[in-house]
C-alpha cells in the first residue's frame, strides 16, 4: 500500500504499527513547497520528512498550470476518499469515480478519441471550454456508467444534432423565431438571472405563464423547436463559460433552477403546451445531459404536490435529492435566500436582483424600451383592453396576428371615448403560418390611461375567433 507521509500530525499518529524493512520514495508537491518521501509497506516504522527548496520549473501557461494543479488536488481527493460512501451530489463526477467507474471512464476517453470530430463535439455540447473530465463524466453519469448505452446515447444525440448544426443552431433568435426574443418571452417567460451560492447560474421558468394563443400570434411550434437549440447552444452555454470566467472553482457545468408554477391549472396544461415541454425535455436530456444541479418548485397546486409524492418514488434517489417543492411563499422564499444570495435573487422572488421582466430585456439586448404590456384579444366581432402610461412615459402600439380576417384597432383616450388617438386597419392575412406585425400608434404619452378596441372591418361577424396579440412597447 503507498501512504503519503507530510506535514500532517493526524498522519504521524495513525502509523502505530511497526514493520522491519521497508523502502522509501520521494516526490515534489507545489502545494507544500517541500519534498515529502513515500514510504512503501504495510506499516510504517517511522517518518522521514525531508524539507528542500523546490526544483526550478519552467514557466507554464497560466491555463496549462490551473489544469495540473486541479488534476493534483483530484488525486489527492480520491485516495482520501479511498472506500467512503461517496454523497449523491457527488456522485459520478472527477475525483469521486469508483475504481470500475474509472476504468469506463478511461474506455469511453478511448472511444471518443477513435471516434471523430462528430462524435467529440456532440460530448462537447456547451463548447470546449468544458472540461474533458467533467463533459465525460455529464454523458456516463446520465447512462449511469454503462459504457455500452453512453456511446449509444452520443450516437443518437450526434443523429439529432446534424440538421441544427449544418445551420449553427440558429444562432439568430429572430431568424429561429420569426419573431423579437423579447417579445416571445412575455408568452414564454424563462431566462437566467444571477447565480447561486455555489456559483450555478440561476435559471427561472414560469410555465404556468404559458400562453399559447399568444404564441401562436407570433410564432409557430416548429419555430420554439429551432429556438430550443439557440437557447441551448448560445443562451446556457454562455451563462455557463460566463460563470467559469468570473469564477476559477465554477467547474460543473450545471444550473440551478427556479420553476414558478404560480397561473398553473388543468386548464392552462393543454395538449399542445405537454407537446411542447416533452419536445423540449428530449433535446436537453439527451443532447445536454446531467445540468441540473438543483431544481426548486414554487407555487405548486394541490393537485401538483399530490402527483409529485407518486413521481418521486420513480425516480432515483440522486434525482430526488435534487428536487424541492413549495407551495406557500413564506417557505419557498426562504429557501431561495438560503441558496442564492440577496442581489443575485430576482425581486419577484424576495431579492433585491433585477426582476423577471428587467432580466429579460437584458439578457435578449432589448434596449429598445423601459417595459412591455401584452395582451391577447380573441373576438368573432370585437374586443378591447386598457393600458395605463405613467408621469413621463410614452408608448408604441403594435398587433401581431395570424388571423385571416380584416381588423379595425383604434385607441382612445379612457376619459373621453370620442377622441380617437390613433386607427390602424390590419388586412387579412394570406397566410396563416406567417405573423404579420402591425404599428397601431406610436408616441403616445403618460400620465394617461387609453383604450385599444379590435372590430370586424366591415361589421361582419367572424365565422371562427380571431386572435391578436396587443404589445405595447413603453420608454420612460
Amino acid at each position: 500500500m503507498l501512504k503519503r507521509i507530510g506535514k500532517n500530525r493526524q498522519n504521524r499518529k495513525s502509523l502505530k504499527k511497526e514493520r522491519k524493512e521497508g523502502s522509501t520514495k520521494t516526490f515534489y508537491s507545489k502545494e507544500e513547497d517541500s519534498v515529502s518521501t513515500i514510504v512503501e509497506h504495510d506499516v510504517v516504522k517511522q517518518v522521514i520528512v525531508v524539507e528542500q527548496p523546490p526544483p526550478v520549473l519552467e514557466k507554464e501557461v497560466p491555463r496549462v498550470k490551473e489544469k495540473k494543479e486541479k488534476v493534483m488536488k483530484r488525486k489527492k481527493l480520491k485516495k482520501k476518499l479511498s472506500g467512503a460512501i461517496v454523497e449523491p451530489h457527488n456522485w459520478g463526477f472527477p475525483g469521486y469515480l469508483t475504481k470500475e467507474e474509472e476504468e469506463i471512464f478511461q474506455q469511453f476517453t478511448t472511444e471518443v478519441n477513435e471516434r471523430g470530430k462528430e462524435f467529440r463535439d456532440t460530448i462537447f455540447s456547451f463548447g470546449y471550454n468544458e472540461e474533458e473530465e467533467h463533459a465525460f463524466c455529464r454523458w456516463l453519469r446520465a447512462r449511469k456508467f454503462v459504457l455500452k448505452d453512453a456511446i449509444a446515447m452520443v450516437e443518437q444525440a450526434t443523429e439529432l444534432r446534424i440538421e441544427p448544426k449544418r445551420v449553427k443552431f440558429y444562432e439568430n433568435a429572430i431568424s429561429a423565431l420569426g419573431v423579437e426574443e423579447a417579445v416571445f418571452k412575455t408568452q414564454y417567460p424563462q431566462v437566467f438571472a444571477g447565480h447561486a451560492k455555489n456559483s450555478c447560474p440561476l435559471f427561472v421558468s414560469k410555465p404556468g405563464k404559458i400562453d399559447m394563443t399568444g404564441l401562436n400570434c407570433i410564432t409557430s411550434i416548429e419555430n420554439m423547436h429551432k429556438y430550443q437549440w439557440h437557447s441551448m447552444i448560445y443562451g446556457a452555454g454562455a451563462e455557463y463559460r460566463a460563470r467559469q470566467s468570473a469564477d476559477p472553482n465554477f467547474e460543473r457545468f450545471q444550473s440551478a433552477a427556479i420553476l414558478d408554477l404560480d397561473g398553473l391549472g388543468v386548464s392552462t396544461i393543454t395538449g399542445s403546451v405537454m407537446d411542447m415541454i416533452k419536445h423540449q425535455s428530449h433535446v436537453d436530456s439527451l443532447c445536454f445531459p446531467e445540468t441540473m444541479n438543483k431544481l426548486v418548485i414554487i407555487n405548486a397546486p394541490t393537485f401538483f404536490s399530490a402527483t409529485w409524492q407518486v413521481i418521486r418514488h420513480m425516480l432515483d434517489a440522486r434525482t430526488a435529492n435534487k428536487i424541492e417543492i413549495y407551495s406557500f411563499r413564506s417557505k419557498w422564499e426562504k429557501r431561495l435566500k438560503e441558496l442564492v444570495d440577496d442581489d443575485q435573487l430576482p425581486s419577484d422572488y424576495g431579492g433585491s436582483g433585477p426582476s423577471l421582466a428587467e432580466s429579460i430585456l437584458k439578457k435578449c439586448n432589448d434596449s429598445t424600451v423601459s417595459r412591455r404590456v401584452t395582451k391577447v384579444m380573441s373576438f368573432k366581432s370585437n374586443d378591447s383592453t386598457s393600458i395605463k402610461l405613467e408621469e413621463g412615459e410614452t408608448m408604441d402600439l403594435f398587433v401581431y396576428t395570424k388571423s385571416s380576417a380584416g381588423v379595425d384597432f383604434s385607441v382612445v383616450n379612457a376619459e373621453n371615448k370620442s377622441e380617437i388617438l390613433a386607427k390602424k386597419n390590419i388586412v387579412a392575412n394570406k397566410s396563416n403560418d406567417e405573423t404579420s406585425i402591425n404599428k397601431v400608434a406610436s408616441g403616445l404619452m403618460g400620465p394617461n390611461k387609453f383604450k385599444v378596441y379590435g372590430n370586424v372591418a366591415n361589421g361582419r361577424l367572424f365565422s371562427s375567433t380571431q386572435n391578436f396579440l396587443v404589445v405595447a412597447n413603453i420608454n420612460n
